[in-house]
C-alpha cells in the first residue's frame, strides 16, 4: 500500500475546530428554541462551507478560474464580499421592517390610550 502522507496546515486545524464549535453552538441554540430550523440549516451550511474550503483550497482556485479571477484568494474575498453585502442588505431590510412595525404599534397604543381617556371622561360626566 502507498504511504498516506497527509499534512495539515495549522490554519486548517484551527478553522475546522472553530467551524465545529460554531455548528455545535447553532445546534445548541436550536435545541433551546432560540433559533428556527431554517436558521440552523443556514448556519450549518455556512460553517460547513468554510470548513470545506479550509481543507480543499484548490476548489477556490477552480471556482476563481471559472469566474475569470486569476487568484484563488482574490476570488474567495470577492465571493465573501458579495455574501457579506447581501447579508448586510437583508439585515437592513429586516431592521427597517421592525422599525416600521414598532412605529405603527406605538401610534396605535397612543391612539387607543387617547380614545380610552375620552371614554373615561364621558363616563365620569354621565355618572355625575
Amino acid at each position: 500500500m502507498g504511504d498516506l502522507n497527509i499534512h495539515f496546515v495549522p490554519y486548517q486545524i484551527i478553522t475546522t475546530f472553530f467551524c465545529s464549535l460554531m455548528i455545535l453552538k447553532a445546534i445548541s441554540k436550536y435545541k433551546r428554541r432560540e433559533r428556527s430550523f431554517k436558521e440552523l440549516i443556514v448556519w450549518v451550511v455556512i460553517w460547513s462551507g468554510i470548513g470545506f474550503f479550509a481543507f480543499f483550497p484548490t476548489v477556490i482556485d477552480y471556482i476563481s478560474g471559472v469566474l475569470g479571477v486569476k487568484s484563488g484568494a482574490v476570488g474567495f474575498l470577492a465571493i465573501w464580499l458579495i455574501f457579506l453585502t447581501y447579508a448586510f442588505f437583508r439585515t437592513f431590510v429586516i431592521v427597517e421592517n421592525i422599525d416600521k412595525k414598532i412605529t405603527d404599534l406605538t401610534r396605535k397604543i397612543a391612539f387607543d390610550g387617547f380614545e380610552l381617556k375620552k371614554l373615561l371622561k364621558k363616563d365620569k360626566r354621565k355618572t355625575k
